[in-house]
């Protein structure tokens, strides 16, 4: 809440006044009104009065709202009883919506992986996979939130850091907020819907109807129709879209700076001149572009020393030491983003599925993650262990898996 940009005195909205208008300070009434306008919507916890369901609303309202963030939140198709103890969390705590979150998250349904169970469930939206992507892998920009005094990754870019208002903190921006942030969150995806080849078919905050980018009910037809189930997300996931949606995630995974974001000053030339270089300069108008901590992951993900090989000389179960080493990478990459799910899934057996002597021909006997591990170590890239490219054989081993592991099901569906 910005108060500088609040309207203060009494709003009126679905049939409610709200008057914080004994609030003088603009931000503390600015929190109020918005505090006021969800208690009157979902019930005020703990006032002992029947208004969970906003007062004179249907008596369907708890499960209406629990089934909807039940579905952005876990699975597509809640279960009869999962939905019914969520909602009723929702009405015995009056619509806090905290505690139908807990309800929502803890429930056993949700806490017990069942790799066989092919109901539970969702498809992640591509902003969302693209944004988790982004946040568990400590991504940045050049444009920073709070003054860095040198520090990483700010001091790797060009420009005069000492303008004030490069800096969100000194607009308000809540310390708590500021605190969350070890590098950079400022960064909101710039011409995130494409027409030619790439996008990710959701601009922030623009969806294209009122009814947000899909519909709840939305069902593809197929098994997933022909089962009585839904699929919201897939009612984006058409084939030209889906090559759109890798193609974006190629650019911030292949490349040094990914897709551009807001520029400071909503334009390249304000851009440059708030880090004090000319209008027409193009030293910072990349400095709002997201870009991943390759190196630093590689120093944390990558083994330094070269592990020892295992049956040396055995066509079939031997494994080299970039082989091991690319193995425990994808691992950790694994363990971030799909919750260890590809490990657990596909075991990494060399014996059971591929002739050496039938080059390629049989490579599809491979699980995924044989695939990804095998395709990394052998076809595309020298040995980072031989001192010839070691530096740069290392990063290109995790762009790659990086690339594949991010439109894999275990990291597209949300289990």
């Amino acid at each position: 809440m910005f108060g500088d940009f609040h309207a203060l005195g009494t709003k009126h909205f679905a049939g409610a006044t709200i008057d914080n208008t004994s609030i003088t300070d603009p931000s503390l009434q600015g929190i109020a009104d918005i505090e006021s306008a969800i208690d009157w919507l979902a019930g005020i916890p703990g006032d002992g009065q029947p208004d969970f369901d906003m007062v004179h609303s249907h008596v369907s309202t708890p499960a209406f709202i629990s089934r909807r963030l039940i579905q952005r939140f876990t699975t597509s198709n809640p279960s009869t009883d999962y939905l019914h103890r969520v909602a009723k969390a929702f009405k015995d705590s009056e619509g806090d919506l905290g505690l139908t979150l807990k309800a929502i998250l803890l429930d056993p349904e949700a806490r017990n992986i069942d790799l066989n169970n092919t109901s539970f469930g969702m498809k992640k939206s591509p902003l969302e996979g693209y944004l988790q992507l982004l946040r568990s892998l400590e991504s940045y920009t050049y444009l920073p939130l709070t003054n860095p005094n040198g520090a990483a990754p700010y001091h790797e870019a060009v420009g005069d850091h000492t303008n004030t208002d490069l800096y969100l903190e000194n607009f308000q921006y809540p310390s708590t907020q500021l605190a969350n942030h070890e590098r950079n969150a400022r960064f909101t995806p710039d011409r995130a819907f494409g027409i030619d080849t790439q996008g990710l078919q959701m601009d922030p905050f623009r969806q294209l109807s009122v009814f947000n980018y899909y519909l709840p009910d939305y069902s593809p037809g197929g098994a997933v129709g022909n089962a009585g189930f839904v699929a919201p997300e897939l009612q984006i996931a058409n084939e030209p879209d889906i090559i759109r949606n890798i193609n974006y995630f190629h650019n911030i995974i292949r490349h040094e700076s990914g897709p551009g974001g807001n520029e400071l000053g909503v334009t390249d030339s304000r851009q440059n001149v708030a880090f004090g270089f000319a209008p027409t300069d193009t030293d910072a108008s990349d400095h709002d572009q997201a870009r991943l901590p390759f190196q630093q992951l590689i120093d944390v993900f990558y083994p330094e020393t070269a592990p020892t090989p295992i049956n040396a000389g055995d066509p079939l179960t031997d494994r080299t030491s970039a082989s091991i080493a690319d193995e425990a990478l994808l691992d950790a990459l694994d363990t971030r983003l799909t919750c260890g799910l590809l490990k657990m899934r596909y075991p990494y057996d060399r014996s059971d599925d591929d002739d050496p002597n039938i080059t390629g021909a049989d490579d599809l006997l491979k699980n995924p993650r044989e695939l990804i591990i095998d395709s990394t170590s052998d076809y595309f890239y020298g040995d980072p262990y031989d001192g010839n490219n070691d530096e740069q054989n290392r990063p290109d081993r995790l762009k790659t898996m990086l690339y594949l592991l991010t439109f894999s099901p275990e990291y597209q569906i949300k289990k």
